[in-house]
């Protein structure tokens, strides 16, 4: 359909995109997280330790360790018993970065030793709370300055905005690690993502705001594409509005857009790659067929997600090119236009994606200069493909792929018990308006592709299933947010359905959708931003569904 782009369009989405921005980066996080590392001494044995010493019995309740980009594996906590050393924990993991590691201790001592297995320990602060859950300082703080020079960033209670969360451990650390020259650690996945939350890190700083802040920018950058493709679907700015507001009130889109996680990136590409080919298809200007391969490379060097949407990609753009042979045919006058056109889909979609995933390997050749370019990429890809063969563990929140359709199981990402019975709570899960409706207009879409041969429809159903279909298949643990994706096409998918309804039906269906996603957004705000809330809201408001519980 003919795409007019007026004033106002641009104004709405102007509009769309600065409020989803300042939405969502209210409350995002701290601007400060301890910055300074205490060297340790040794041991004999290689462990580094720390010996504290406190006024005549004091009782402990529990030490908070914030490490920094290296885990410090195992660290054993003994106090004083005369001549000797009680242990009291033994083998405490302390492997979240960049966060505050939480090591129950009740008891009463005058001394306290903590050994760490790992002699590369990037310890940056340690709080020590007394019975009453107040920080206490030992008698020889002094010793380690750098242990006890930013007690004031320690708060009672803390949660999301002073550390890191969930899969912020690997892509949040990596890319310090890639801005900074270090050891990489995560490497399962291609480098442009990480490269890019760098970004964000480079300018404010590496902190909760820093290692979010390009995902709020790729989440509210996807509004202007919803909204075109809304706009380009159906020639209607109403439609355009509400594929804008589903997109913007969709729990799963807000949170991915708050954590620092690769997916919102891979997912702003590949909503790209999906309306470059398809305003290709429906305008035949060449022009899309680069801005597609350009985004087909970003989001391949991004996710391997990239690659399920570039099938997709091949698919509509195979039907196309069916359909305009049975139009023009293959004959000497239309020798030229088909063999410029074949040329253009190698450069757009083979040479220039290749370019573009390769040269998002320069991190891994600045860090490890022993391999170039090309076997870095070769290197990677095998290990990529190994761990994701074998990547199958049990995790309480993993849920199969079908059981994503029907927004059964969230994800969750943070939970923070605070004084005064409150919480704050981050899951990742769907708005059910649009994943129970995206569910029956997927049907509907269907049915229209082949009893109606409607095109639209074809397109999006096509673009549906060729994001979830892999995950039939694939038997490594998976989670929720990997139909994120394919929720967001549902937006397009209901939109089109909406479009072709009449009358009172449609008005209906127009803005009953939009209330209902609306105030349901209002209502699960608390879960999906890490509002601090009484706990009995979460306990007695949220739980819809049987898998809904987050306490």
């Amino acid at each position: 359909m003919k795409m007019e782009i007026r004033r106002k369009d641009v104004i709405l989405v102007c509009l769309f995109t600065i409020g989803f921005f300042c939405i969502a980066l209210w409350g995002l996080g701290s601007h400060s997280i301890p910055q300074t590392e205490q060297e340790l001494s040794a041991r004999g044995d290689g462990a580094k330790e720390v010996v504290l010493y406190f006024e005549e019995g004091q009782q402990l309740s529990d030490l908070l360790l914030f490490i920094g980009y290296r885990a410090a594996g195992e660290v054993t906590v003994s106090v004083a018993a005369g001549a000797d050393w009680q242990i009291v924990q033994s083998g405490e993991e302390l492997d979240s970065v960049f966060a505050w590691n939480e090591i129950p201790v009740s008891y009463r001592t005058t001394c306290l030793g903590l050994v760490f297995s790992d002699a590369s320990v990037n310890l940056m602060e340690l709080v020590c709370l007394d019975e009453n859950g107040e920080p206490v300082l030992p008698v020889n703080a002094m010793q380690y300055p750098a242990l006890f020079d930013e007690q004031e960033l320690y708060e009672d209670g803390i949660t999301y905005q002073d550390q890191t969360i969930f899969d912020e451990i690997y892509h949040g650390r990596t890319a310090y690690e890639f801005l900074h020259g270090l050891p990489i650690y995560e490497n399962t996945h291609p480098p442009l993502g990480k490269t890019l939350i760098s970004v964000g890190i480079a300018v404010f700083g590496m902190n909760p705001f820093g290692w979010r802040f390009m995902c709020v920018v790729f989440g509210s950058l996807m509004m202007p594409f919803i909204y075109l493709f809304g706009l380009r679907l159906t020639g209607k700015t109403r439609y355009a509005c509400l594929a804008a507001v589903l997109l913007g009130t969709d729990f799963m889109h807000f949170t991915l857009s708050r954590i620092a996680t690769i997916d919102i990136i891979v997912a702003f590409f590949i909503l790209g790659m999906f309306y470059f080919m398809y305003a290709f298809v429906v305008s035949e200007k060449r022009r899309y067929l680069l801005l597609a391969g350009l985004f087909t490379g970003l989001g391949c060097a991004t996710k391997w997600t990239g690659i399920y949407a570039l099938c997709g990609l091949f698919v509509v753009f195979l039907l196309w090119m069916i359909g305009k042979i049975r139009k023009i045919g293959v004959k000497k006058e239309t020798r030229r236009y088909w063999t410029w056109l074949c040329l253009q889909c190698i450069g757009c979609f083979i040479l220039l994606p290749f370019t573009i995933y390769t040269l998002s390997y320069i991190p891994f050749v600045r860090i490890y200069p022993d391999q170039n370019l090309l076997q870095h990429v070769l290197s990677n890809g095998e290990l990529m493909l190994s761990y994701h063969k074998a990547t199958i563990f049990d995790h309480p929140y993993a849920s199969p792929w079908y059981s994503w359709l029907f927004d059964w199981k969230p994800l969750l990402d943070s939970r923070e018990y605070l004084a005064g019975d409150k919480v704050s709570v981050i899951a990742t899960f769907g708005n059910p308006v649009l994943y129970f409706a995206g569910l029956y207009a997927y049907g509907k879409e269907l049915w229209r592709t082949f009893r109606n041969k409607d095109k639209n429809a074809a397109v999006l159903v096509l673009y549906y299933t060729v994001m979830l279909l892999p995950w039939i298949f694939i038997r490594r643990t998976v989670f929720i947010y990997q139909y994120y994706v394919c929720s967001v096409v549902l937006i397009l998918l209901l939109c089109h359905s909406v479009s072709q309804k009449e009358g009172g039906q449609e008005k209906r269906a127009y803005w009953g959708l939009l209330a209902a996603s609306v105030l349901l957004f209002v209502v699960f705000y608390p879960v999906i931003s890490g509002l601090v809330v009484p706990a009995v809201y979460i306990r007695q408001v949220i739980p819809w569904l049987p898998n809904w519980r987050f306490l």
